[in-house]
């Protein structure tokens, strides 16, 4: 760089960490968007960047999967001159990205978006800095069907690189050693090389609302697949209810919509999700808990976090605080608005 040139570099990170430190007093405070986070973790740093702009397989449109105040995407269109895309979540990160790609005149292209609902653009170079997840499991199906990109992969909390790895279409290009201190001292350059296999594991259901049929000692019951997480191997953890299987030998199969009971073990999961309910049974006893196991086999029982293995038929009622949800006589149901 020149004198000026290195002027308005300097000046472009002075305004850019201002503006990102100022912005976290509006960051949604919900969970995943590590509102207030020190930005030495949030972001990966200036010289690791460069670093990385540099590598022979880095080029044309890079893209930002949840990049925040668009920091890469700043970077790499005011020192190679090209477009970038950021795509992040919370508006007050992403605003800052479009404010300064207008003051420096950079081809920088920032949406805020959910990706684990939106499209995601197509790009040349796609950036990770991610946690595992249902999100990240929603990206990787959704790029499982390009092809010929370049993926460039820093560790963010000590999985994710294990995690790339579980998907064969991508080839391990390049390491490159990170001066930033993180959880794995390399970023990880990688190539599409094949199209993604398109059946239905669990990395494919973690983001979608299916019903999964999982057996155990006593039988077979119902789990919701929205967010199932890998731990390791073949370990996944349920979110509803919260356990820990073994895919390869607890799950059975997706409870179809055709199968008996499917409207009534559907109502029964989202019920689950709420939380704590009252349960009256014909008996008059009453019980207060969460629902943990629908079971489906060998008859529908209901496992509470009472200790209580309840045949549905025995259920009378069910409320959430004061609102009826369900009541036998009737057949009815309902929930109450979140």
């Amino acid at each position: 760089m020149d004198s000026l040139s290195i002027q308005t570099y300097q000046r472009f990170k002075t305004d850019l960490e201002k503006l990102e430190e100022e912005s976290e007093k509006y960051v949604v405070p919900e969970e995943g968007r590590y509102q207030g986070l020190d930005l030495r973790a949030l972001y990966t740093s200036f010289e690791d960047l460069e670093t990385l702009f540099e590598h022979p397989e880095v080029g044309g449109v890079w893209v930002d999967l949840g990049g925040g105040s668009g920091r890469s995407c700043l970077l790499y269109s005011l020192l190679k001159r090209k477009p970038s895309i950021n795509l992040e979540i919370d508006p007050s990160r992403a605003s800052i990205c479009s404010s300064l790609a207008q003051k420096y005149h950079l081809p920088v292209t920032s949406l805020v978006v959910d990706l684990l609902t939106d499209s995601i653009p197509e790009g040349d170079t796609y950036f990770l800095y991610f946690p595992t997840g249902m999100v990240l499991d929603r990206v990787l199906h959704v790029l499982s069907q390009r092809l010929g990109f370049t993926l460039v992969v820093i560790e963010s909390h000590g999985d994710l690189i294990p995690r790339i790895n579980k998907e064969e279409e991508y080839q391990l290009m390049d390491k490159l050693p990170l001066k930033t201190p993180r959880h794995y001292p390399y970023a990880h350059i990688y190539k599409k090389i094949k199209m993604g296999i398109s059946e239905n594991g669990p990395h494919k259901m973690s983001f979608r609302d299916e019903l999964l049929v999982i057996s155990d000692h006593d039988g077979e019951w119902v789990a919701n697949s929205k967010g199932l997480e890998w731990l390791d191997g073949d370990r996944f953890q349920l979110l509803h209810p919260p356990r820990t299987i073994l895919w390869k030998q607890n799950f059975v199969r997706i409870f179809d919509a055709s199968e008996k009971d499917y409207a009534l073990v559907q109502f029964l999961c989202s019920v689950r999700k709420r939380g704590e309910i009252k349960i009256e049974l014909k008996d008059s006893e009453e019980l207060i808990g969460v629902i943990r196991k629908i079971r489906i086999s060998p008859t529908l029982r209901l496992e509470i976090s009472s200790s209580h293995l309840l045949e549905w038929s025995s259920v009378k009622k069910i409320f959430q605080g004061t609102y009826l949800c369900y009541e036998s006589s009737s057949c009815f149901f309902s929930l109450p608005v979140l």
